[in-house]
């Protein structure tokens, strides 16, 4: 301790005694020492679960690297096969369009073959 502050600290000593003040803690009652030791219980079985959660948590994250990339692969996977079958919908979509455009062209071709020898006849007329 330094000497300088032995003066100030037997100054303090010596006031809180001569003014009827003690530097020992007050007695507790049986009921507040029971509460006391109660709630000093609590705190070390809390720190104890806490500990153990600790515990758990770190046995666990390797686990959970192993899920996550797991999780991760099947999302890969199913981003995959979604994009998949939308290409799949967008083929079978561009297929009923170029059966339609085929449709159309038949029937245009049709038209044609039927107005054909009328067209040549009339341009054998003239």
């Amino acid at each position: 301790m330094n000497t300088q502050n032995r003066p100030l600290t037997l100054f303090l000593c010596l006031t809180l005694t001569a003014g009827g003040c003690s530097l020992t803690p007050p007695a507790q009652s049986p009921e507040d020492q029971r509460a006391f030791e109660a709630a000093r219980s609590r705190k070390q079985q809390a720190l104890a679960d806490q500990a153990g959660l600790a515990a758990e948590h770190e046995a666990a994250s390797p686990q959970r690297e192993v899920l996550q990339a797991e999780l991760d692969r099947i999302d890969g996977d199913q981003q995959a096969a979604l994009a998949a079958h939308r290409a799949d919908e967008q083929a079978h979509a561009d297929y009923r369009q170029r059966i339609v455009d085929a449709r159309s062209f038949a029937g245009d071709c049709r038209a044609q073959a039927e107005n054909g020898p009328l067209i040549a006849g009339e341009r054998g007329r003239a």
